[in-house]
């Protein structure tokens, strides 16, 4: 089966349970990796913010992540304002 097939596969798993539970963190975390992994970095961006919103206390590394994204694709503001939150959370970041 090809890498390209898997990821199919793997992204329509992700649309049936998202159908089932659309407020599911962790289907929209999945679907944010899956989608960096395939290089569709706008479209992960939006996943990760699904992923946050409406999360009163942000896992790190989705912060970090997305980020990190921003900064990837040229958005350097968001990317500053995401890397400005975290440090105002006085988080480590990291490794």
């Amino acid at each position: 089966m090809s890498q390209q097939k898997d990821y199919s596969q793997a992204m329509s798993y992700y649309e049936k349970a998202l159908a089932l539970n659309p407020a599911n963190k962790e289907i929209w975390l999945g679907i944010a990796e899956l989608l960096v992994s395939i290089e569709q970095y706008d479209a992960a961006i939006v996943a990760y913010k699904q992923a946050l919103e409406g999360v009163e206390d942000p896992n790190l590394e989705v912060l970090f992540a997305l980020a990190n994204l921003h900064f990837q694709v040229g958005e350097y503001q968001s990317a500053l304002e995401i890397f400005l939150l975290i440090k105002d959370k006085n988080l480590p970041m990291p490794n």
